[in-house]
């Protein structure tokens, strides 16, 4: 599966309608899977931006900030707000990044309404794959490894909810 790509020397406040992030596809910066195998075409649902204080005075240190994909700006509607959260034209925030401001992990928190009627407009769904490995300290005592990995899939339905599908487990 594609992973989201990592943009070098942008500045967030003009991603992603300027030209540090659109000479070459998100693809060109992303790490991931060949897609040529797939049955439908996937995409990144955010990437990065590497931010240095160095070229970017605004900041205080080093940071990568995490950016919704640009298909989600498709509705031309999301605008960075020079501290840590895109928002809509209405000033709504839409998608967030807390770790810019506050202590934390990384992450990119979506309002949930704002998110289901942007799907909607691009015509897109979120998919998740799970994946998963368990290793089972002293092993197995029958014949079977005690490696056991493991994945599931997830979607984000149109009326909200997330669709499961059932664990799979692989003993080999």
């Amino acid at each position: 599966m594609p992973e989201g790509a990592t943009w070098l020397y942008g500045f967030i406040g003009e991603y992603p309608w300027a030209a540090a992030f659109n000479t070459e596809p998100e693809s060109y910066r992303s790490r991931g899977g060949n897609e040529a195998s797939l049955i439908e075409r996937f995409n990144p649902v955010s990437s990065s931006i590497a931010a240095e204080w160095e070229y970017d005075a605004s900041l205080s240190t080093n940071m990568h900030i995490p950016v919704p994909s640009r298909l989600l700006f498709g509705p031309r509607d999301l605008w960075w707000d020079g501290h840590d959260a895109f928002r809509r034209d209405d000033g709504t925030v839409a998608l967030r990044a807390p770790a810019i401001s506050l202590p934390g992990p990384s992450a990119l928190i979506a309002d949930h309404d704002d998110l289901l009627r942007r799907l909607k407009r691009i015509d897109k769904a979120f998919v998740w794959t799970l994946l998963g490995e368990k290793i089972i300290i002293g092993g197995f005592r029958s014949n079977r490894s005690a490696r056991c990995t493991f994945s599931q899939v997830a979607m984000l339905k149109a009326d909200g909810s997330i669709k499961f599908s059932k664990v799979t487990f692989f003993n080999d």
